[in-house]
């Protein structure tokens, strides 16, 4: 079964103010749901929720002077005006954009390397990173209200926790393979389904109807000796 969380992204991300058709397409399903919820956003919040942890025992701090601030601050109030305008794909794209700013900023700042360095300075690339986890959750919510709770409740929000702390890691999403089962194409074939020695004879599906069908076979069975 498919995720309803990951059918709500993808028709928000196919999804304009204009009144078009959208066909569920499986093959960009899959990759759109694997490269952006996956690869991008799922990826970014649980390496730095995971590393935050891990080596600063959920403790955030300051922000690095060369972060790029600016550029997700620009981004926010755009993804508002989208949201108002129902222009859910340009959305996405710019929630997008705004996570693989972090993610670049995250490799290019290599905390993992800083921290053996320069800890406290790799402390505020982590804590600025967590803050992006934040901004991030947030103009999701709208869409993946789940997704969302579940980065408020990481970062300890809403639930009696100081907001300066990680409180827990967990995955938001993980990658989708579809599986389509094709029906064969019906043949003007007879089943025989052999029953207690009696032989059942089943025409095909094709010379009653278009689409195929599995035989039926109705069993008559005794009726039930109760108290025996």
């Amino acid at each position: 079964a498919l995720d309803p969380q990951h059918l709500r992204y993808y028709y928000a991300a196919n999804l304009s103010a204009r009144p078009d058709d959208l066909d569920l397409n499986f093959t960009d399903f899959e990759n759109r749901v694997n490269a952006e919820l996956v690869g991008n956003i799922s990826n970014f919040t649980y390496r730095t929720l995971s590393y935050c942890m891990k080596q600063f025992e959920g403790r955030v701090t300051g922000f690095p002077d060369n972060a790029p601030t600016a550029e997700v601050e620009a981004a926010i109030p755009e993804i508002r005006e989208l949201y108002r305008g129902r222009e859910f794909r340009k959305a996405m794209q710019k929630i997008n954009a705004v996570c693989a700013v972090a993610n670049k900023y995250y490799q290019d700042s290599q905390p993992w390397a800083l921290a053996k360095k320069d800890p406290e300075t790799a402390r505020k690339v982590i804590s600025w990173c967590t803050a992006m986890c934040k901004v991030i959750g947030v103009r999701l919510k709208p869409v993946l209200p789940k997704a969302a709770e579940s980065i408020e409740r990481q970062l300890g929000l809403g639930v009696g926790h100081d907001a300066e702390f990680v409180v827990e890691i967990n995955r938001l999403h993980h990658r989708v393979e579809v599986v389509i089962a094709i029906r064969p194409p019906p043949h003007d074939l007879q089943k025989e389904v052999q029953l207690g020695g009696a032989s059942h004879r089943e025409p095909g599906a094709a010379g009653r109807h278009r689409s195929p069908r599995c035989p039926v076979v109705h069993c008559r069975l005794p009726p039930a000796a109760y108290g025996s």
